[in-house]
Parts: structure tokens; sequence; C-alpha cells
């Protein structure tokens, strides 16, 4: 078979870690520390969508990236 990259199952962008974050298609450690700023100074996320709100992720990052993360 053709090997694919591993793809996380669904990171929980409420509790994820830095480096669990970049497994994530467009997250590099800019972006990451950002998702981790606006847990702690808004609380958890609470629809998916929330994740525009971090500057650096738009609707394109948004597309490539909503099957792949959870808010549990």
């Amino acid at each position: 078979g053709v090997a694919k990259k591993k793809l996380p199952a669904g990171v929980n962008i409420n509790t994820a870690t830095i480096p669990e974050l970049m497994t994530l298609p467009h997250i590099g450690p800019e972006i990451a520390r950002r998702i981790v700023a606006y847990r702690e100074k808004y609380g958890r996320f609470d629809e998916h969508y929330e994740i525009m709100e971090i500057d650096g992720i738009g609707e394109r990052e948004y597309a490539d990236m909503k099957k792949l993360f959870v808010i549990d």
C-alpha cells in the first residue's frame, strides 16, 4: 500500500500541548503558542470554528484542519 502520513485521530484543542497542536496542518510553534495563550485568557473553545479567532488561522487553514481536532 501507499504510505500515508499518520494523522492524529483528533487533537483536543482545549487540552493539547504545543507539540500536540503542531501535529495539525498549518500549526507551527508560534500559532500553537497563540492557541494556548487564547485558552489561558478566554477558557475553552466551545465551537470548532472559534479556532479562527487565532491570528494565522483563516477559513482555508480551518477547512484543512477542522476534521482533525476535537473540543471535548
